[in-house]
């Protein structure tokens, strides 16, 4: 996100294209996130106590509910890398597109984090 939004501010053609690969990899490589997630949830489960099972249940259901957040970000990348090749001048509306994309899934992320730290971190619950 940084590379995308300097890229921005400098209106460099080529640091937002990085910027939007970037982008692009990072959020679609979520759905790695998620499949190893799921594989592990029952060894975690078994592990935690009464607080960390609540703590993972919710842990999960926030990430799947959220999860397709990374995707359209991750598409939208895409699809403005691609399209950028065809009509640059709209390289600045694409880049502001997915950096606001790009913020609301660190913002999901910061949240789906928290929730999963408490699993299995007495003191980060409240």
């Amino acid at each position: 996100m940084l590379t995308l939004l300097g890229g921005a501010v400098l209106r460099n053609r080529g640091g937002i294209r990085v910027g939007l690969a970037v982008v692009a990899l990072v959020a679609g490589s979520t759905w790695l996130v998620g499949y190893y997630g799921d594989m592990g949830y029952d060894r975690v489960y078994a592990m935690a106590d009464a607080e960390g099972r609540n703590a993972l249940e919710e842990h999960a259901a926030l990430a799947h509910r959220w999860m397709a957040i990374y995707h359209v970000t991750a598409g939208t990348a895409m699809a403005a890398l691609l399209a950028s090749w065809r009509w640059q001048k709209t390289l600045m509306v694409f880049a502001a597109v997915v950096l606001l994309l790009g913020t609301g899934s660190l913002v999901v992320g910061v949240r789906i984090a928290d929730v999963g730290g408490q699993v299995r971190h007495r003191e980060f619950r409240p």
